[in-house]
This record gives C-alpha cells, structure tokens and sequence, in this order.
C-alpha cells in the first residue's frame, strides 16, 4: 500500500471517530475512497456497544500501551482495529514486519539460526544482484558510488522507471519477463526479469533452510496472538513473548477487529472474536509448514491453515530494497 492510500485509510478511521462523535462529516469527507466502509463500521460499532461516549482516533501509535486505530469509551476504553478491504472476502494483510521476526521470535529452537538477511549475506546476495544490475551501461554517473545496498536501490529504481516509461506497465513483476524480447527495453526487461528470478530462489532455498530445524510450539503460538492483536514490533512481539496466557487475555478483553468487505456494491462488516479464537489456538498443536517451490510458509493449528508468512520486498522489485515478512490471516 502506498502513501497515499494509507492517508485515505487513516482519514477513513477518522471518519469513524467523527461519527461515533456524532460530528457532521464535511464534503471532503464524502468523497473519501473508503465512505461507504466508514459509514458501515459506525453503524456495526453502535449496534455493539451502544451508547458511546467518545470516540478518538489512536492511528497504532502504541502509546502508553494503546493498541489498534481507535477508541471508544463506555464504561472503560476499547481498543478497535479497523482493516477495509475492495475485495468480496479475505481480511486483507494482517501484519507487515521485519525480515528477521520468525528468527528473533524464538520460534526455532537452533541457538546460532541464521536470519534472512545473515542467509542472503552468506552467499553474496547483494554482490550478485548489483552484478546483474551493471549489465546495464547507461546509468547516469551519479549512481555509480556509495556503498552497495545503496547503488542497488539507485541503480533498481532507475531500472524500473525505464521499464514503465516504455511499456506504460506499472506493475512490472507479472509482465516484465514477457519484454525481454522487445528491442526498446529487452536488456532492461532482462536484468529485472533475471533479479527477480534470482530473489524468487532465494526465498526458497531459505524457507528450505528453515524446515529442517526444530520449531517451539509455545512461542509460536504467542507469535500468532501477537499477529492477531496487531504488537508487530519487534519491541511488541518481544512484550507478547515473554507475557503469560492469563496477561494475554486481559489484552484481548479490550480489543476488537472490524472488517469490511465489498459484494456487488454492498459493504459487509465483521468482527473478530478474539478471545475465542485464541482460546483455541492455546489448547491446539500447532506448526510451521513449508512447501516445496514457495516463498511463504503457513502456520497451521490442528493442521488448519491460520497465517500465511510471505517473504517479500516492499520497494521497487523483488530484490532490490526493503525485505520484509508480510502476514495474511487464512481463515
């Protein structure tokens, strides 16, 4: 998600908080993307709890212990995520975190575990991917100096700029593959290609790494409440690690989910119950599973599939800049 859809999900949330409030929303408000979802989950908070009597806006700032996008106040405070979604189901991406967090979580119990960034380093990833890069001779000469991570981002961003001001493709990792036989971008199209290809294997020859050694079932059944209930730093996944079950639940007494999804025009609102789930997932056998040729691994309980963990890179392709772990709920 980019920066400005994140300030329209943020105004959408406000829009919330200012009906709750019982404010008339201006008519810059009204033509926020996400309206009709506001106005969907205002309606869903009110039939829950009734009379309220503020609301406020909180944004996951996490100050002074706060959790979630809002809160309300009735008899006590409330915390509520709110997660809008375009699509007819699914709940969207719950978390994105760092790179290393299913290595610095405990989850495996292998004391000198290598991260993903220690597996990409133990091989010359970034080395290789800047030789790929410089295939190309044309950069401007101001790309050519810093450290290596640095001229990867340059040299990349540059890359794919070329390749969207000739082809008008935005989204390059799906098509990109298809140009390497166009002359007017077939080098460009080909070192992409091959960078993304090359970052591809390396999710997988790491996720292989990672299935041989022995999983910690307590902690990652607190990795996935922590998922859950949106402490997704690492400073707040380390809090979650080290609380007990009873501390947890009192977290989770005050905390709510609300989703919203589109069907034929319709928004549909639903909540999570948290307390429940987790429950469950406590007294539940549960695992880290891999499969062979994929970048991500699920984590199931009871052999269900809970979360999806992607290894991804946020910025320009995959391989140049920002990797990181994006989280999906499953069910």
């Amino acid at each position: 998600m980019g920066q400005h859809e994140r300030q329209d999900i943020e105004d959408a949330e406000r829009i919330v908080v200012d009906l709750l409030n019982k404010k008339i929303i201006s008519a810059k408000q009204k033509k926020n993307k996400w309206i009709k979802h506001s106005l969907e989950t205002e309606k869903a908070i009110i039939r829950d709890f009734g009379d309220i009597k503020q609301a406020e806006h909180i944004g996951n700032t996490y100050g002074a212990g706060e959790i979630g996008d809002i809160k309300i106040l009735t008899d006590d405070w409330i915390y509520i995520e709110l997660k809008m979604s375009e699509s007819k189901k699914g709940k969207g991406t719950l978390a994105n975190i760092s790179q290393e967090a299913l290595t610095t979580s405990n989850l495996f119990k292998k004391e000198d575990i290598m991260s993903w960034s220690e597996y990409r380093d133990n091989y010359n990833f970034p080395k290789r991917v800047l030789d790929l890069l410089n295939e190309y001779k044309e950069y401007p000469s101001n790309l050519g100096s810093g450290s290596i991570n640095n001229q990867i981002k340059k040299k990349g961003a540059f890359l794919k700029k070329k390749f969207i001001e000739k082809t008008g493709k935005k989204y390059i990792a799906s098509v990109v593959c298809n140009y390497i036989n166009t002359p007017s971008i077939s080098q460009v199209a080909s070192i992409i290609c091959t960078i993304i290809k090359f970052a591809r294997q390396d999710k997988i020859d790491y996720l292989n790494y990672l299935k041989d050694i022995e999983q910690d079932p307590e902690y990652i059944k607190k990795f996935i409440i922590a998922m859950y209930i949106g402490y997704h730093t690492r400073e707040q996944l380390n809090h979650i690690l080290n609380l007990k079950y009873n501390d947890i639940f009192k977290i989770l007494n005050i905390y709510y989910v609300y989703y919203t999804n589109e069907i034929q025009g319709k928004i549909i609102v639903s909540k999570d119950d948290l307390g429940k789930e987790i429950q469950g997932i406590i007294k539940s056998d549960v695992k880290i599973a891999f499969a062979d040729d994929q970048t991500n691994c699920i984590i199931q309980s009871n052999g269900k599939k809970i979360l999806r963990v992607v290894y991804h890179w946020k910025n320009k392709f995959q391989g140049i800049q920002t990797p990181c772990l994006n989280i999906f709920k499953e069910i």
